[in-house]
């Protein structure tokens, strides 16, 4: 009752307009309610994320997208349409990187993770790609903010660490390696990568300890390398 009177008195008020729409029952009535809301306050986020949310609601994912890189190139976007990009936009990832198509996947996870919202796992995905690339120097900044709000990601810390030890800071390397081997003292990687970067620090008695556990553990790098340098003689 109260959506009638509001719009009888301010008939041309785009949020009552959109909130009348939204109340409909037809999926035409809506959509037409939304647009018609939309072309009186071209720039209400507002009502433009309802009209995002509509076609989602259906099922459609390729309109919204359009939707909202047209209103981008005119408006900036809220937080709340970033997130709808940016998740639809990571759906897409999967398929590029099963096609080979990493660096446009690149570009997609680096659009999606640059704004005031960010998706952990695109974030995941992304650093993962950087350090697949050598691209260490971003990859750690991306790593850095996951770390931040995972403190403990097994994941995150082994590629921190490997993408500090291919930058030769081997101090750093061994913190996250040594966090990594902390949370699970029976993964191999932490092991052969605590044995690299002590004998990158010179540490050669110790490196070699923890190329012998990781050998010991099936580790095949780190059984090849004390091979390769007869260091699997005791």
């Amino acid at each position: 009752m109260w959506r009638k009177k509001a719009l009888k008195y301010y008939p041309n008020n785009c949020t009552i307009l959109a909130t009348d729409a939204l109340n409909k029952e037809d999926s035409l009535d809506i959509l037409n309610g939304l647009e018609k809301s939309l072309s009186m306050c071209p720039d209400n986020s507002e009502v433009f994320t309802e009209l995002v949310r509509f076609y989602l609601k259906g099922g459609n994912k390729e309109i919204p997208l359009q939707l909202i890189s047209e209103w981008k190139s005119k408006y900036p976007l809220t937080t709340h349409l970033q997130q709808i990009e940016g998740d639809l936009i990571y759906e897409q990832i999967f398929d590029d990187i099963q096609m080979g198509k990493n660096l446009i996947a690149l570009e997609k996870l680096k659009m999606i993770t640059s704004g005031d919202y960010v998706n952990i796992e695109a974030l995941k995905t992304y650093s993962g790609l950087l350090v697949s690339n050598r691209q260490f120097e971003e990859a750690i900044e991306k790593l850095n903010v996951i770390l931040k709000n995972e403190p403990e990601n097994f994941e995150a810390l082994i590629n921190r660490g490997i993408s500090r030890a291919y930058l030769k800071r081997f101090h750093l390397a061994v913190v996250d390696f040594s966090r990594a081997n902390f949370l699970d003292p029976e993964h191999t990687v932490p092991m052969y990568y605590l044995g690299m970067c002590h004998l990158g620090l010179g540490h050669r008695n110790e490196g070699l300890e923890w190329l012998r556990m990781a050998s010991r553990e099936g580790n095949l790098d780190a059984t090849n390398i004390l091979e390769k340098n007869g260091w699997n003689k005791y």
